[in-house]
């Protein structure tokens, strides 16, 4: 997602408007903006007072906001459980619902533990193994 426009430029774009510099179209081309950031910045000022970007929402929680020394202590019990297996004991363990494989991943990978990708399943004795 692209970074806001700076807060110098809106307040010389709202200024030039309330000094009836111009329409929005005007004032748009003018200043190298859309004629919609225009009319966003326009919009915010009369319904919210804002003259500024809105603060940045933050982002999702990983696993819900639960303790990540869970999923650490479930690694360090047994370090070689797939995915949907940690998922489920996290889930247990925690209370909530089971987070998808995807989202075990990135916590696993966020702090810095292995993980297992193969379903635990017993070596095959035809087959070779290495």
């Amino acid at each position: 997602m692209p970074r806001p426009y700076s807060v110098d430029l809106r307040e010389r774009v709202l200024r030039a408007h309330e000094a009836g510099e111009g329409s929005q179209r005007v004032l748009a081309a003018r200043f190298g903006v859309s004629v919609g950031a225009v009319c966003g910045w326009l919009a915010a000022r009369r319904g919210a007072g804002r003259r500024g970007p809105r603060p940045h929402g933050g982002g999702r929680r990983a696993l819900g906001g639960a303790d990540p020394r869970v999923l650490r202590g479930l690694v360090a019990e047994r370090g070689d459980l797939c995915l949907s297996e940690y998922a489920r004991r996290f889930a247990a363990r925690t209370g909530t619902p089971p987070p998808s494989a995807a989202a075990m991943c990135r916590a696993l990978a966020r702090l810095g533990l292995p993980r297992k990708k193969r379903r635990c399943t017993p070596a095959s004795a035809s087959a070779r193994t290495s």
